[in-house]
């Protein structure tokens, strides 16, 4: 989220007139709202691996990230970076 809001303010910062910057930024927030990075708030054991895989897929993590994680989950995450 810090490295969105970051960018949010490179947006505001930029170029061009105050409200081509405000729009650019407002498209760009609901874009990133459908990001799993962002709305990841409730995961629940019988969604996590769905989760994990929307996380890999959206690159907010890596498989690295999961060590730590059973084989099992390891394994399920690898079959999603190898699609």
């Amino acid at each position: 989220m810090e490295e969105l809001i970051d960018q949010y303010v490179e947006i505001l910062n930029g170029s061009g007139e105050a409200s081509s910057r405000f729009w650019a930024l407002e498209e760009r927030i609901n874009r990133d709202k459908l990001s799993s990075g962002v709305i990841a708030t409730d995961i629940r054991r019988s969604t996590m691996h769905r989760e994990i895989a929307n996380l890999l897929i959206d690159n907010v993590i890596t498989l690295d990230d999961l060590d730590g994680f059973t084989e099992e989950i390891k394994s399920y995450a690898q079959h999603w970076i190898d699609q």
